[in-house]
């Protein structure tokens, strides 16, 4: 029997990190492998779930507490012995952990990277924690074995150069489950009905409602969009901390009525097939795996040009600036411009490029 312990987790739903740890739980699970997820704050609901198949959840302090996290970590490698500690991660502070399994004598320690950049909208602490992130990567990958990324470039954010360079690290690619989004006439329709935007040509946007995702860009862009576009409308699909902020920004620049905002969904694959394009104008992303999803559905993507390259895998994805003078217009006359684009099964395409979750072997992994 090996032992794993994953994480950290949220309640499961919270974002790409989340989906990937349970999507990587999933395609591993077996007899042979038991696995125990960590978290910072313990989530009711997906402890019971987690406990119906055999999986415990333990709560770890957060960076708020280094000390106790430290001491957390140690006495549950003592106690429970694993074969595998895999640690995901957005930022290097997050050291203490790999520090603890190494000190505690774990086998294989899994250090894994899934973005470019600290998500914090105040630009003074985001500098501070930039700087903080940079001390601390200087001495991350002293306590792992094992080192991935999301792409090469959230690779970089995260390890030395002669470690993305070596034959300790590799790109995985967060792959998706591809039945669930391969284009569907039958559930645009009903969604566009429910939503009535039977005659809209919608711009649609899923993620959290924080710095990273840029949601004042894209309301810039679409209120240019709008002077081209009357029937043009807004889909965001998505919560988070800044979400009463945007929707405050909205109303005072009057798009209110054009936008839908919808909160967080468990069924965003539904809306995806509901959007006429895919607006992604991220500050920054490891590789931004919706925009992957949103692909999958046979949409236009436009995507910032802060987003990988390695996130356009079809054919109708497009990279544009978000920090130039032009950079709104850009975005509006590309938004114009891609009215009319003919949905098609992409299957073939995302499977080719490596992101169809059944193809995908995640043993060695772990």
């Amino acid at each position: 029997m090996k032992n794993i312990l994953i994480g950290p987790i949220m309640d499961g739903n919270a974002g790409g990190i989340d989906r990937y740890i349970l999507n990587l739980y999933e395609r591993t699970s077996s007899d042979e492998i038991q696995f125990d997820f960590f978290t910072n704050k313990i989530s009711e609901s997906l402890q019971k779930t987690l406990a119906t198949q055999n999986a415990s959840l333990f709560e770890i302090a957060d960076l708020k507490h280094p000390f106790r996290q430290y001491a957390d970590f140690k006495r549950l490698f003592r106690t429970r012995k694993y074969d595998t500690a895999y640690f995901n991660f957005s930022t290097a502070l997050g050291f203490l952990g790999p520090m603890a399994a190494k000190k505690c004598g774990v086998p294989k320690i899994v250090i894994h990277s899934h973005t470019t950049d600290c998500d914090i909208a105040n630009p003074y602490k985001r500098k501070l924690m930039t700087f903080l992130h940079a001390v601390c990567r200087k001495i991350l990958y002293r306590f792992g074995t094992e080192f991935y990324a999301c792409s090469k470039e959230a690779g970089l954010w995260m390890f030395p150069c002669a470690i993305v360079e070596g034959g300790h690290f590799s790109v995985v690619k967060n792959a998706i489950q591809l039945e669930r989004f391969v284009f569907n006439a039958e559930i645009r329709a009903k969604v566009r009905k429910e939503l009535q935007l039977e005659d809209a040509y919608v711009v649609g946007h899923i993620g959290n409602f924080v710095y990273q995702k840029n949601h004042s860009f894209l309301l810039q862009s679409f209120q240019k969009l709008c002077d081209s576009v009357p029937n043009a409308k807004l889909l965001l699909v998505g919560d988070g901390p800044l979400y009463q902020a945007v929707q405050d920004s909205a109303t005072q620049m009057g798009l209110k009525d054009g936008i839908l905002f919808l909160g967080r969904k468990t069924n965003a694959n539904d809306y995806l097939q509901a959007m006429d394009v895919f607006a992604f104008p991220s500050n920054f992303e490891g590789l931004g795996i919706v925009a992957v999803e949103a692909q999958a559905a046979g949409l236009p993507c436009v995507c910032s040009d802060r987003v990988p390259s390695e996130a356009a895998v079809t054919e109708q994805c497009c990279f544009l600036p978000i920090d130039t003078a032009d950079s709104v217009q850009l975005w509006a006359d590309k938004l114009v411009a891609l009215q009319g684009i003919v949905r098609k099964d992409m299957s073939d395409v995302i499977t080719a490029s490596g992101y169809n979750i059944r193809q995908q072997d995640f043993q060695h992994l772990v």
